[in-house]
């Protein structure tokens, strides 16, 4: 049964609460808005502001808060505080065990309420060396080739934005940004823990004087095929010789239930062909193709519409070793045995997950964000998931959109 509540208020605005009588109290405001948000419509009046806006908000509200930095302040009093900026969202939230309703108000007057006469040259510099420290890490130039392949839109990186557009950053910029999606109808609340029975009139009241924009966002428009099926480079950040084979899925005409099936589905399909007593794995070792796992990884959050998959091999014999791993992709052999053995297995792990009423919470935001779904995972769920139903969904996904990433090592 589920027991996580929501409510739509008249201005829009979604609360989702997972009420227990636990000592820790989380509250998160979510903004349905990000980094790749930079092109859009007020009132049909067309406005473009620079990749990294979002960000840059983000740190303004915290650090220059009508409170102070509120990071400090929070961290002062024992609660444990953060922003998030991804491409499609920004998070702020407060995790406490004292004070909830205080500290929550504290959190929805940081998020709604700025102070524009603060300075805005105190920000830069630390999200400058954020980025120059990004632009220092390990795999740069290899990932940013991957991404380029997988979407003409610029996406990579964009969310941090570019170290002379923040230099460049003024505060009608990001009075433009927040103007324009934090409102009411563009945001979720989320509350675990002890919640109290008046947190909705307290959030009916901090509200009641806040208004929507007529805002049309510039669409992404993303096509099936990927953009170049082959990328050999040498990235000097990386010591080994690796690849890539990254799926571009389509799955917008599923069903956010379906959608969020093909998730699981596809987890057990690397499951049972990829894992480390895997008979591909095995042979890999034996011949020497490689010293490493395989790495697999399913990514719905990255294009709106689309599951990317991933494999991923450490080796040199880059043609043996990608032709075995397609061969081993496209071979039916999943079984009702190994089915079940997965099915269990997370069955069991989702006892466990449940036990944690902010994971529960969490599983079901991600579930509305990614697939729209509204719903937590529950162990019911689980049990309805089975091999025939597996085949015939994974069996309509279309697989032929692929990119292959190879970084060869570098001669020393």
């Amino acid at each position: 049964m589920n027991k996580i509540k929501t409510i739509t208020l008249e201005n829009g605005l979604q609360i989702i609460i997972n009420k227990n009588k636990k000592n820790t109290t989380k509250a998160q405001i979510i903004i349905k808005a990000g980094g790749l948000d930079t092109n859009f419509k007020i009132d049909n009046k067309e406005i473009e502001v620079p990749f990294g806006t979002a960000h840059f908000l983000e740190h303004y509200l915290i650090e220059q808060s009508i409170y102070g930095n509120a990071n400090k302040i929070f961290s002062d009093e024992y609660i444990t505080s953060n922003g998030i900026t991804s491409y499609y969202t920004t998070e702020y939230y407060i995790k406490t065990v004292h004070d909830f309703e205080e500290n929550f108000i504290k959190l929805l007057n940081i998020v709604n309420n700025p102070d524009y006469n603060k300075n805005i040259e105190e920000i830069k510099n630390p999200i400058i060396q954020e980025i120059k420290r990004n632009n220092d890490r390990e795999g740069k130039l290899y990932y940013k080739t991957l991404f380029e392949s997988i979407t003409k839109n610029k996406m990579y990186d964009t969310t941090l934005g570019e170290i002379e557009t923040i230099k460049n950053m003024d505060i009608n910029t990001i009075k433009t940004f927040h103007e324009t999606f934090y409102n009411p109808n563009n945001q979720i609340i989320v509350l675990t823990g002890n919640i109290k029975e008046n947190i909705i009139d307290i959030i009916k009241d901090f509200y009641k004087n806040k208004t929507n924009k007529n805002v049309e966002r510039k669409k992404l428009i993303e096509q099936d095929q990927i953009i170049k099926k082959t990328n050999e480079i040498i990235d000097e950040t990386i010591n080994e010789n690796l690849f890539e084979i990254t799926y571009k899925v389509n799955i917008k005409n599923y069903t956010p239930l379906e959608k969020n099936k093909i998730d699981y589905y596809l987890h057990y399909l690397f499951d049972t062909k990829y894992n480390e007593q895997s008979e591909l794995f095995d042979y890999m070792i034996k011949n020497k193709l490689t010293l490493y796992t395989i790495e697999t990884h399913l990514d719905p959050s990255v294009l709106k519409g689309y599951m990317l998959i991933t494999l991923k091999s450490y080796t040199s014999e880059f043609k043996k070793v990608i032709e075995l791993l397609q061969k081993e992709f496209n071979t039916d052999n999943l079984t009702e045995e190994n089915f079940k053995k997965y099915r269990n297995k997370m069955i069991i792990q989702k006892l466990c997950d449940l036990e944690n009423d902010i994971y529960v919470t969490s599983n079901y935001i991600n579930n509305v964000l990614l697939y729209d779904l509204h719903e937590y995972d529950s162990v019911e769920f689980i049990k309805t998931l089975n091999l025939d139903e597996c085949k015939k969904l994974l069996n309509e996904l279309d697989y032929s959109n692929y990119t292959i990433t190879i970084n060869r090592e570098r001669d020393n």
